[in-house]
């Protein structure tokens, strides 16, 4: 008998149990996205590229937060949010909140994001008017996007007042005035993301990690501040200031909302961040209204606030919330800016 008889069985159980442990995996995995699925993994929003906000929610969409699970509804505007028009109807107050994933309400279900949450406490404390409160956070916006929104959507909403949040997604990061050669690459990532997002299997690895990552990131922000551009940063105080300016020339109240991450709220001093910081010097400069609900995180800091190192859980959206309607909407400051 030949060596090369003696290696055919050899050869042929290997490709054997080669195939059985690619089919064992392939099932295995089938069986996973499936329970997972079930779970109500992969099934969370999606973006549409756009050229000056780079990117935003995509209309109609009916999903679930990636964190925790909870139902997440975009209305046609693309706004997590119910369904508004333009136009107001009589005794109206209208207030639009422009910000990021904390706005948005990463984590925390439909009626537990601080703008409806002030809309139910005006309704409930103020009934002399009928108020509208527009959620227009969506996750990773920058300033620059926000000023974007304001520009293009924000101001067909016909709003009274405009709540702009502070973010800590600044930096030298894509904006309306990249080249096209980096807008095109950022869409050709949404796609893809897109198409991973519907994969359950991606979503609860990537969310298994995301905790961590995040906090790491919130700690490096407002505690390592040399990784800051300077040009970006200027920019960014120059994205606030035409804020200001558009608001004003529509004759509408602006106010800025800072947010503040779990490890600022578990210091033993108050720290605010570099950007922070030019919010507020930027706002006092301009006499424009600032609510930091730092000091109320604080005094509750021994109870749960965060999902993660800078997303507010349900009790931190309300204290958000409350500190807002006690900044801004008190009987005597309300009656005095309207």
């Amino acid at each position: 008998m030949s060596i090369a008889k003696d290696l055919t069985p050899k050869k042929s159980r290997w490709k054997q149990n080669l195939i059985i442990a690619f089919v064992s995996i392939l099932l295995t995995l089938v069986a996973m996205e499936i329970i997972l699925r079930f779970m109500g993994f992969g099934n969370v929003e999606t973006y549409l590229p756009d050229q000056n906000l780079i990117w935003r929610l995509m209309p109609n969409q009916d999903t679930y937060t990636k964190y925790g699970l909870k139902q997440v509804h975009i209305n046609s505007a693309g706004l997590r949010d119910r369904e508004f028009t333009f136009e107001k109807k009589n005794n109206t107050y209208r207030i639009l909140i422009l910000g990021n994933s904390c706005t948005y309400g990463w984590g925390v279900g439909q009626d537990e994001m601080y703008a409806k949450l002030i809309e139910n406490r005006l309704h409930t404390n103020l009934n002399q008017k009928n108020f509208e409160v527009i959620n227009g956070g969506v996750i990773g916006y920058s300033i620059a996007q926000e000023l974007e929104y304001l520009k293009a959507d924000g101001l067909k909403w016909n709003p009274d007042m405009i709540i702009i949040s502070h973010t800590f997604n600044e930096g030298k990061r894509v904006n309306p005035n990249s080249p096209q050669d980096v807008k095109d690459r950022v869409f050709a990532s949404l796609k893809i993301k897109n198409f991973m997002r519907n994969i359950a299997l991606y979503h609860y690895v990537l969310e298994h990690n995301f905790s961590h990552q995040y906090v790491q990131l919130a700690k490096r922000i407002t505690e390592d501040q040399s990784w800051i551009d300077e040009s970006a940063f200027q920019l960014y105080k120059t994205n606030l200031q035409q804020i200001i300016e558009i608001c004003r020339a529509n004759q509408i109240q602006v106010v800025f909302l800072i947010t503040v991450t779990k490890n600022q709220v578990l210091n033993d001093h108050i720290d605010y961040s570099k950007h922070q910081k030019a919010m507020m010097d930027i706002a006092k400069t301009n006499q424009v209204l600032i609510v930091s609900p730092l000091n109320t995180f604080r005094q509750n800091r021994k109870q749960e606030l965060f999902l993660d190192g800078g997303h507010p859980n349900e009790f931190g959206h309300q204290l958000m919330a409350d500190e807002i309607f006690n900044t801004v909407f008190d009987s005597s400051k309300f009656e005095r800016y309207n």
